[in-house]
Order: C-alpha cells, then sequence, then structure tokens
C-alpha cells in the first residue's frame, strides 16, 4: 500500500513519477522469486525514465503507470492515481453466503456467524495447522512469497464465505476494497475484539486465490470498517470473487488481550453489512500490453 500512498503523495505536490506494480514483494521486478510474477526489466525502465527527465531523451520513457492485474492481464494508465478514480461496486453480504449487488438493506437479521467456538475452536486450529499454512507468507523474496491455496481455510466452519453468483460482481478490481461490517456477540453482551477479512479469487475449479487482506477492530456499538491492501485483479472465464471474513489470522495475529469481553468470542454478522469493490477509472487500459521481460545487462541490443 505504500507505492499507490507515494504516487498520491507526489502528484499533489506535482513530482514526475511512473509506477510499475505487481506481485514482487520483497523481490525487485527483474529478480523476484519465480512464483511472484513476470520478470520485468526493471533496471531498463528506471535508466529510460532518468534519461527521460534528465537529459530529455522522451523516446526512452516508460510508461507513465504499469499494473499487473494476474496472469497476462496488464493495465496502463496515466498515472496510478488516475487509474484508481473508478467508481466502486457496493454488495451487501447476505444470508446463505451470498454477495448482492446493491448494497443491501439495513436490520438486524443474522447473515452469518464467524468464530464458531470460540477461543476452544481457536486452539484446535492451531493445533492442527500451527504456521497457517494456507495464509503462509515467507518474507525475504523467497519461493512461496506468495499466499497459497485457500480454498480448505475457506471451508472452515469458524469463518464466514460470502460470494457472487456466476457473472455477477466486477470484472475487474483495482484499488482497496473496504467492508462495512455491523456485528453482535453471538452469547449476547458487547461484541469486541477483531474481524480480519480477505479477498479472494476462486476458480472455476474450486481453488482459492488471496488477492487482499485486512484486519479492523470493533467498535463498542458492533461495527467494523475493514480496509483491505491494495489489490489489482482482473477475474477470468469461470472465476468469481469470494470475501471471507474470520475472527482470527494466526500465525499473522496473535490473539488480542482481554478486556471487557472475549475477543474470540462468535459474532453474528447482521444484515447491511457491505463490501465496496473499487473498479479501475475508464482513463484506465485493461488491455494494455506488458513491460518489456527482464535481459540481463550483457545484451545490449
Amino acid at each position: 500500500d505504500a507505492i499507490p500512498e507515494l504516487c498520491a503523495s507526489l502528484a499533489r505536490r506535482g513530482v514526475a513519477h511512473a509506477a510499475l506494480v505487481g506481485p514482487w514483494s520483497h523481490g525487485f521486478p527483474h529478480m523476484s522469486a519465480l512464483d511472484c510474477g513476470a520478470r520485468c526489466d526493471f533496471p531498463r525502465l528506471c535508466l529510460g525514465f532518468v534519461r527521460a527527465h534528465c537529459s530529455g531523451d522522451a523516446a526512452r520513457a516508460p510508461r507513465a503507470c504499469h499494473v499487473h492485474c494476474g496472469g497476462d492481464d496488464w493495465l496502463e494508465a496515466p498515472s496510478l492515481a488516475a487509474a484508481l478514480e473508478g467508481d466502486a461496486a457496493v454488495s451487501s453480504l447476505g444470508a446463505g453466503g451470498a454477495l448482492d449487488d446493491g448494497g443491501g438493506a439495513a436490520g438486524a437479521d443474522v447473515v452469518a456467524v464467524v468464530g464458531l467456538g470460540g477461543a476452544d475452536a481457536f486452539v484446535d486450529e492451531c493445533h492442527a495447522d500451527p504456521l497457517g499454512a494456507s495464509g503462509a507468507f515467507a518474507h525475504l523474496g523467497r519461493l512461496g512469497d506468495l499466499a497459497g491455496d485457500h480454498a480448505a481455510a475457506d471451508a472452515r466452519g469458524t469463518v464466514a464465505a460470502f460470494a457472487f453468483a456466476a457473472g455477477a460482481g466486477p470484472a475487474a478490481v483495482v484499488g482497496a476494497p473496504t467492508l462495512r461490517l455491523k456485528l453482535r456477540a453471538a452469547g449476547g453482551g458487547a461484541a469486541c475484539g477483531r474481524v480480519h477479512a480477505r479477498l479472494c479469487v476462486v476458480g472455476s475449479g474450486g481453488s482459492s486465490e488471496r488477492v487482499a487482506a485486512g484486519v479492523a477492530a470493533v467498535r463498542g456499538d458492533g461495527t467494523a470498517d475493514v480496509e483491505l491492501g491494495f489489490a489489482a485483479r482482473t477475474l477470468k472465464a469461470g472465476e468469481t470473487w469470494r470475501v471471507v471474513l474470520h475472527r482470527w489470522d494466526w500465525p499473522l495475529f496473535p490473539p488480542p488481550p482481554g478486556g471487557a469481553g472475549d475477543p474470540l468470542a462468535p459474532l453474528e454478522v447482521l444484515a447491511g453489512s457491505t463490501v465496496s469493490l473499487p473498479r479501475p477509472s475508464p482513463a484506465a487500459d485493461l488491455g494494455a500490453p506488458p513491460p518489456p521481460k527482464f535481459r540481463p545487462p550483457s545484451d545490449t541490443a
């Protein structure tokens, strides 16, 4: 999320900049691990930017903004800020795990329960999966830097999963998705602790790819606003969006300390809870060609 915020700051100050955004976590785009996306020729793109702005060689200037959107899909825009000027698709979290367009109606009806089993279920899951295999995130640019298949985690009885019907939902998401949740303690009393959320893409074969994730504290009035990380993804044939709520996210987040209530107690998700999925701006080209592939320095052609 630092790159979108930095680009916005530079744009406000009128500072020339270019952005190359992709799934390279701790390695540069030209030397990142094999499972972190295409190896782009980052050094030559940087050199082209310097030549364009320091010596006036405009022909060498890289595209102002290039964003990887999964697979072979790339987005190009005049700037990252311009790519993020699109509207958002607001959908309600409905009963039976449905995501419905239109934002949903307010009310107190329970559409799902998250965190069934409370602390006992948390301990059981930690014993069964002590390193959080489905959400593993090995740093330092090594293989496995991206999260694995979340299908098994999405099916746990302790989470609440919501998905669009086939063909529904936005065709692309670019930006930071947000959830506005209405919650209530399942056993009575005040809702407290945290609620975690993730946005996944479900493939035609049932695999679940995590696209973005976030966490927020539950307020005293039972509401929570969860902002997920920056996401850029287009849907392929047979794919759909899935939103998953969970009470804990071990081992990334240890349980919060106890307070006025049980921070791991089950929560009821109430009608009127929504998810907002940002769509790319009309100024963005989702059919853009990819950046140049990496060439070693010995290749001077």
